[in-house]
């Protein structure tokens, strides 16, 4: 498997960190992880929950992407981190409802 790792954080990807900033989740952008298939970046990685948020630009709707995608998020979340994938479309038209979904679920999370 390719190793994945973009330190740079999308426009998407900073105005979702915001808002689940201002909900008062901690999170890290772009936090690398190492697991048994490669190093990849976390878009959003919100600690307390063991999230990664991922927010997805128009390429992850390629067939190939796509499968990379899933083989990614299954070596993340046998590192027991759960993901979470939003597209670019849903973080710009309800980035409020977006947040709040999030939130819900960590918070729901945590309390396993």
């Amino acid at each position: 498997m390719p190793i994945y790792y973009d330190p740079t954080p999308t426009g998407f990807a900073l105005l979702l960190q915001q808002a689940l900033s201002d909900l008062g989740l901690k999170t890290q952008l772009e936090k690398p992880i190492r697991t048994a298939a490669g190093r990849f970046s976390m878009d959003i990685y919100i600690p307390d929950a063991r999230v990664d948020v991922e927010v997805d630009g128009g390429h992850h709707r390629i067939l190939l992407r796509m499968r990379e995608d899933a083989m990614r998020d299954a070596a993340i979340e046998a590192a027991g981190i759960a993901v979470l994938r939003f597209s670019n479309a849903e973080v710009s038209q309800k980035l409020g409802k977006v947040a709040n979904r999030i939130a819900s679920y960590c918070l729901r999370r945590s309390k396993r």
